[in-house]
């Protein structure tokens, strides 16, 4: 089984190799005169690179608010125990 920090060290990973891959493809378009094509290519995959990066932002910015709120209340409900007991 993976672990989702695996994961998402193999996405960051492909996505490297995407825009390389991308970037050798419009740097051969360039050499045979494709220079219009190649810059919509790029223009379009990096729309789709800004869009992704925004979701995922989103989404780990909810995973950390989530986390903040339950490590505040797990540390209320543990002072609640301590100042039970010392009465």
């Amino acid at each position: 089984m993976v672990s989702k920090k695996t994961k998402a060290v193999i996405g960051v990973a492909a996505a490297a190799a995407g825009v390389a891959a991308l970037i050798m493809a419009a740097k051969k378009m360039h050499e045979k005169g494709y220079d219009k094509k190649a810059v919509k290519m790029l223009r379009d995959y990096a729309a789709r690179l800004r869009a992704e990066a925004a979701r995922l932002e989103k989404k780990a910015k909810k995973k950390l608010s989530g986390r903040a709120k339950s490590a505040t209340k797990k540390k209320s409900k543990s002072t609640r125990r301590v100042a039970k007991r010392k009465k």
